[in-house]
Formats: C-alpha cells, structure tokens, sequence
C-alpha cells in the first residue's frame, strides 16, 4: 500500500520507515528477527512493527532495529547475541524490547 513517510532508515540488509501516523513499517531480510514483525521471515513490502505506542524516531542497523516511542521509551528487535539491544537478555528478539533504564 501507499504510505506517507515521516523518517526512513535504511540498513545494509533492511529498512524501516515511521509514517505520518506514528507507525513503523520494515522491511527486508529478517534472519535475526530485525524487522519486529515476531518472526524471521524475509519480507518484501513494508510490514507493521510490533511497537507498545506511536513512534517518533526508528534507527536501522546492520541487523537491529530501534524505535523511540513517543512516551520516550526506546523498543529495539533483531541480533542481541551480546546483549547489545539492551534489554539484560542475550539471544534473537523478534518483537520489541523495552530497553532497559541507564542507572547512573
């Protein structure tokens, strides 16, 4: 379908993109879960993000995905092999994870 895009990021091997409502849209390969759609299947078009509120910002990395929520909350999904998406887990995320609070 026909999406009025407010940001896009574009990644080695997938993008996404906010549109003018607040939703997220990726697409591409989806190996490690990086499109947050809860599987890992390769997709073609854009396909809705599992997010918890509306977005206002979306990052795409070589295979991570994160989005800052409009309550300020930051969601990431894909390769957390070393932790790297913040959520205090290890392994593959599918769907969006809260990241975790910095405590300083």
């Amino acid at each position: 379908g026909k999406h009025n895009w407010a940001q896009l990021s574009v990644g080695w091997r997938h993008s996404a993109g906010i549109d003018s409502a607040g939703a997220v849209w990726a697409w591409g390969v989806n190996g490690l879960g990086q499109l947050g759609t809860g599987g890992k299947t390769t997709i073609l078009s854009p396909a809705k993000m599992s997010t918890k509120a509306l977005c206002k910002g979306v990052a795409v990395a070589r295979t991570t995905t994160c989005v800052l929520l409009t309550t300020g909350t930051v969601q990431c999904v894909g390769d957390n092999t070393w932790g790297g998406l913040g959520s205090g887990k290890t392994g593959a995320a599918t769907s969006a994870t809260v990241l975790q609070s910095v405590v300083q």
